[in-house]
């Protein structure tokens, strides 16, 4: 399995941020995180990079004695915390990892074997992540608004949806440059009532219901003068429904927490703050009950204009006039990540996490769609009607209940969710398989097609782990076979040629330099009473050819011994030492370390003779017609 371009371009990074070289072989389930890569090229490697020096630096801590490797004790102990698999963060799961990492079953992973499985497996997981369900947007629509009145005055700065418990449930909120409030309906996006101006300028809220109170509903507002200010949100109920006299709010507290505009806000219950983003470069959290800020967060190089809240995922995604997106722990005041990719400077921001996306928005009309699993770029739009008083749109928010995601200029516009099936062919053979085998230690079904794909199924789910295609060019893959300690995957096709693989990550760890382009039939892994370690094929070669299994040399290996020695198949019948046909299969008796052919174009079974040196002393026993 090659790595991607992108991939490549690390590898090189690190070989001059590293120790001058970077070498390369096999890890598999769970890489860092599930997100740990970018879509476009140079947002790939900074993300990549970061963590992998990360990785670098925890490997090179825990090799105390600088030989260059860990074993599988070591490797549990530094990476505990660090990494995590399919199976878990513990110790058992580790040492699983490990020996997935270790392929020649040597007892040590250099940095080599496991910076290489991590670039193998993110590019396995990322291709696989393509034909899965997805969601994407469709043409936006606007109300009908023939008079006019339910427009604001001028631009819309925010909209949010109401909380969705409470006598509010259902609608919109938006606020524009007029100073006043507009209430909505989510359904046919109907306007249901109006605020006066304010005495500041509103420039973001957010609401949400007190967590004692079924029905008080709490309004968070932003201003150009760097305030937050809360009200309480009442509804009364005995005037008309447009009526400016409908609702009224009434101030609860006033802090001053960012010295610019502040631009967006929004209330993570969680933590019981208020999160709050401004012109000064800084994202605040403050926290309500105790009116205090709790902490800001530094890492923006320009005023920051969008900032939202995963609760699925605990992490703040932030962007501003540096045109980037940056995810943020809240916990340890550092950014775990950087998006790059708009052109402009990004205004808003809005997270579907049903369908693990961050959403922005940037000067330029251009919405963006990331995936938060590998925050790959999944969509592209652009909003290319014309606005008036200004061309721009000045807000977003994604409705989950309603699974719409709406924008706004004087006017809310709708984008309606259109959900895409996964493609199934990427999850099953195209070509008919051709191949397949069990490991039984890892409990994995690999199978091959006719195309030269390589499948890794788990037997207990039916999940497919990963894969990898034209793993012998266009040659059909003809034979596979593991070997002893069912870490290694060996394959054998039509035109002679075998290669040895790590299976967990799609790596080629070498390949076995054959006798002639003539298909290969089988595979054979044995080891001799003097723990000598063999890989024998068969043929239509009609002879069996050794390989010494040399698990540290990864340059092509030659065969050490081929039976019946220099003869043509036609000479060896004659001497009665050899198979007169194709060999079509091949096993073994591991009881007593025998080889037994089953049957070739012309009936006959041949088996050789066990001895203590196998490849030195080979010679037919019996001969079965």
């Amino acid at each position: 399995m090659a790595m991607t371009p992108s991939a490549n371009k690390l590898t090189k990074t690190l070989k001059l941020k590293g120790t001058g070289r970077v070498d390369n072989k096999g890890l598999a389930a769970g890489a860092l995180t599930a997100r740990s890569n970018l879509s476009s090229e140079s947002a790939d490697n900074g993300l990549n990079l970061e963590r992998l020096l990360k990785a670098k630096e925890v490997f090179a801590k825990a090799d105390q004695d600088k030989g260059g490797s860990l074993d599988v004790n070591e490797f549990a102990v530094a990476f505990k915390g660090v990494l995590s698999t399919d199976e878990g963060d513990g110790p058992d799961a580790l040492r699983r990892l490990f020996a997935r990492i270790d392929a020649n079953a040597d007892g040590t992973v250099d940095w080599r074997e496991f910076s290489t499985y991590i670039l193998l497996e993110n590019d396995s997981a990322a291709s696989l992540r393509v034909g899965e369900e997805s969601t994407t947007y469709g043409h936006p629509t606007e109300p009908e608004d023939p008079t006019g009145q339910n427009r604001h005055s001028h631009m819309i700065t925010s909209i949010i949806n109401l909380p969705a418990k409470g006598h509010l449930k259902g609608r919109y909120v938006t606020t524009g440059k007029d100073g006043t409030f507009r209430f909505w309906q989510a359904k046919g996006m109907e306007v249901c009532g109006s605020v006066p101006e304010l005495v500041h300028t509103p420039v973001c809220l957010d609401c949400w219901r007190r967590p004692t109170s079924a029905t008080d509903e709490v309004l968070a507002v932003g201003d150009i003068g760097g305030y937050v200010t809360l009200f309480d949100l009442q509804q009364n109920w005995s005037e008309q429904k447009r009526s400016e006299n409908r609702w009224s709010l009434g101030q609860v507290w006033r802090q001053l927490l960012h010295t610019d505009w502040v631009c967006q806000l929004q209330y993570i219950s969680e933590l019981n703050s208020i999160l709050s983003c401004s012109l000064d470069k800084r994202l605040c959290l403050a926290d309500v009950e105790a009116r205090v800020t709790v902490k800001y967060l530094e890492g923006h190089t320009q005023g920051v204009r969008a900032v939202d809240w995963s609760k699925a995922y605990s992490f703040i995604a932030s962007g501003g006039l540096d045109r980037s997106v940056m995810l943020w722990n809240p916990f340890q005041l550092q950014s775990m990540a950087t998006l790059q990719g708009h052109a402009a400077a990004i205004t808003h921001i809005t997270i579907n996490e049903r369908s693990n996306q961050i959403i922005s928005l940037s000067s330029d009309k251009v919405i963006k769609v990331w995936d938060i699993r590998n925050n790959r770029c999944l969509q592209t739009m652009t909003d290319k009607q014309k606005h008036r008083p200004e061309d721009a749109l000045t807000c977003l928010l994604y409705d989950a209940k309603q699974q719409q995601l709406l924008s706004g200029s004087v006017l809310p516009k709708v984008w309606q969710a259109v959900h895409l099936k996964p493609d199934s062919s990427l999850r099953r053979h195209l070509h008919p398989v051709c191949q397949l085998v069990y490991n039984s230690v890892y409990h994995e079904a690999i199978s091959a097609d006719e195309s030269g794909l390589i499948c890794v199924w788990k037997v207990s789910s039916g999940a497919l782990r990963t894969r990898w295609a034209r793993a012998h060019g266009d040659a059909r893959i003809t034979s596979m076979a593991f070997d002893l300690n069912f870490r290694r995957l060996i394959t054998g096709c039509e035109s002679g040629t075998v290669k040895v693989w790590n299976f967990s990550s799609g790596e080629c760890l070498k390949e076995l330099q054959g006798i002639s382009n003539q298909e290969i039939t089988g595979i054979i892994c044995l080891q001799t009473m003097m723990k000598r370690q063999y890989i024998v094929t068969v043929g239509w070669e009609r002879c069996l050819v050794f390989y010494e299994d040399a698990k540290s040399d990864k340059r092509p290996l030659k065969p050490c011994r081929i039976v019946p020695d220099s003869r043509t198949g036609q000479q060896a019948a004659a001497l009665n030492q050899g198979h007169t046909s194709d060999i079509l299969t091949a096993d073994m008796q591991a009881s007593v370390q025998a080889r037994l052919p089953r049957h070739d174009a012309a009936s006959a079974v041949g088996i050789s003779h066990p001895c203590t040196s196998l490849v030195e002393n080979c010679s037919m026993l019996c001969k079965l017609e």
